[in-house]
């Protein structure tokens, strides 16, 4: 039987002195959609944060392991590690701005993405994100910056810009949080789409059932 894509064991955090998961163990295989549902504070935006060892300052993962394409993330160095993020694994997250650069349009944040990520030259990466953002749904606004756009558009670039580079997991958290229903209903549609499409394993967080 082929090893999951992702799998997480008996995976403890804590923030100082406070637990947050105990024991939280999950498997998600390649192309693979999961959805991981739970009330606010229960500690899932914590595991997507652990599994790309990105714990803010005071969070640290006390126990547990997680493997990701057979290799063990928390031993990997953080040169290797860096390069998981993006390449191996996408992530969206409930406010799509703060990851977007807000002095830079979001085109350029784009191509910037598929040269480091994938190699190609500007002309090809110019191409790229055009068609990406074609798929996304907004064609011609790859001159705009983040502030420019509305919620659901900065989340369609935000999902550009994690998937673009090709990762064989996405993790998405929370990333309707802050949308209208009308929005959220077409931007769930929309990873959904593009999961099917690109064969991308999604663990999508959410606090609804």
């Amino acid at each position: 039987m082929p090893e999951p894509l992702l799998h997480i064991s008996d995976l403890h955090t804590r923030y100082g002195a406070t637990p947050v998961l105990r024991g939280a163990s999950l498997s998600l295989a390649s192309g693979e959609a999961l959805a991981l549902t739970g009330p606010s504070g229960s500690g899932k935006s914590t595991l997507a944060l652990a599994i790309l060892r990105l714990l803010p300052p005071g969070g640290a993962i006390t126990h547990g392991a997680i493997r990701f394409g057979g290799a063990n993330l928390l031993g990997l160095p953080p040169g290797q590690m860096n390069r998981v993020r993006g390449t191996g694994i996408g992530m969206i997250f409930q406010q799509p701005r703060p990851s977007l650069t807000p002095v830079r349009t979001v085109g350029s944040q784009l191509i910037e993405v598929l040269r480091v990520h994938r190699g190609l030259d500007r002309p090809a990466a110019q191409r790229e994100a055009a068609a990406w953002f074609e798929r996304v749904g907004l064609s011609g606004l790859l001159d705009r910056y983040p502030g420019e756009l509305s919620g659901g558009q900065a989340q369609r670039a935000a999902l550009a810009v994690a998937l673009a580079p090709g990762p064989d997991l996405l993790i998405a958290d929370e990333p309707t949080s802050s949308l209208d229903t009308d929005t959220e209903a077409r931007i769930l549609d929309l990873i959904a789409d593009l999961q099917r499409e690109t064969a991308t394993a999604v663990l999508l967080i959410t606090h609804d059932a």
